[in-house]
């Protein structure tokens, strides 16, 4: 394995700079929410519903806003992944397609649907055929110019989502929120950087005992979307499997087969995400269920997240755990911004008609 505290591991095995992007993540989320200020949304009635069109980094934004806003919203927030939308949307339904390209081939089907329908449209995009068709019909939309990988854009996926949902009603004093976020952030990184010895960082420390294992991420009520953010990051940045389970429903199902088959035990790796705002019984849970994999002699490791309102507590795991993944691509000697099997399959999927 590579040793976390040499300049050498980086240099050779991060080509794009993700770790550079990473770092960056309090400063994007502080520009793009001041950035969506001036996009073409003014305050409105409140919708229906509100639906979040996307996928992959584009998409999980849309999953943190369920979540930011889930104790005082009126109304519903779904994330459509996939082709197909909910019959019956009209004019009353809040739609927001999110692309990072604006050519993400389900998020355009997706979009031709509810236009046809009458959907209120907003459309969050660096451009591409989404830009385009935004521009043509004259809808609202947050044009940014960041050069990233999707998953390392996450502030200019969330910020203009929250900004969105201020406008029509779904959540108050945002500004307040992103403010602390951003604050929590940035102290969370000043421990955890590159910079930070291993003995003193404990992401880097996470990183080495999660190599070589089978990561099973658990996450409950707001920090379910941080726990998908993990499985997501240590699939594309370190290139490896990862497992998310959400408790209390993990200990109706999930717990009756942690004892087969016998030899998973031993290569896995549980992370808890917790958080001192979970329901009483949740963070009881969250101490049952742990004693269970001891039990079993399944290690794991507990990541409390930071701040006093679910954007920081969100935010904060989120970049535990981009740094987490990252730390891992660098032990093990992998590239963390490559994708070659997406750009394969999509490269397939443009030859295949229908």
């Amino acid at each position: 394995m590579n040793d976390l505290d040499a300049p050498g591991t980086y240099t050779d095995h991060d080509s794009g700079g993700m770790g550079d992007l990473i770092e960056g993540l309090p400063a994007q989320v502080a520009d793009a929410w001041e950035a969506s200020a001036s996009m073409g949304l003014q305050a409105a009635e409140t919708p229906s519903q509100v639906l979040v069109l996307g996928m992959g980094g584009s998409a999980i934004g849309g999953d943190m806003l369920a979540a930011v806003v889930a104790a005082q919203s009126p109304v519903p927030v779904r994330v459509i992944r996939g082709y197909d939308v909910p019959p019956g949307l009209g004019p009353e339904t809040l739609v927001v397609a999110s692309s990072n390209s604006g050519s993400t081939e389900e998020t355009l089907t997706a979009l031709d649907a509810v236009l046809e329908m009458g959907a209120k449209v907003v459309a969050i995009t660096r451009g591409g055929t989404l830009g385009a068709i935004a521009e043509d019909r004259g809808l609202p939309i947050y044009r940014h110019d960041f050069v990233s990988p999707p998953r390392a854009a996450i502030g200019h996926s969330l910020m203009p989502l929250l900004r969105i949902a201020e406008r029509v009603g779904l959540v108050q004093d945002a500004d307040a929120s992103v403010v602390e976020a951003v604050a929590v952030m940035s102290e969370l990184r000043e421990r955890i950087r590159i910079e930070v010895p291993e003995p003193e960082n404990h992401a880097k420390q996470l990183a080495r005992r999660l190599s070589g294992k089978l990561p099973v991420i658990f996450g409950a009520e707001h920090l379910v979307p941080a726990a998908r953010r993990w499985r997501t990051q240590f699939a594309e940045n370190a290139k490896t499997w990862a497992i998310v389970d959400e408790l209390p429903e993990a200990d109706h199902n999930t717990i009756v087969g942690f004892h087969r088959p016998g030899w998973l035990p031993e290569r896995m790796h549980a992370v808890f995400l917790r958080d001192p705002s979970l329901h009483p019984r949740v963070r009881i849970r969250y101490g049952l269920t742990q004693q269970a994999l001891t039990d079993l002699h399944v290690p794991y490791d507990v990541v409390e997240s930071s701040g006093s309102g679910p954007l920081s507590d969100i935010l904060s795991a989120v970049l535990f755990g981009d740094y987490v993944s990252y730390y891992l691509a660098m032990a093990d000697g992998v590239d963390p911004t490559p994708i070659e099997p997406i750009d394969r399959l999509k490269a397939r999927l443009a030859e295949i008609e229908g």
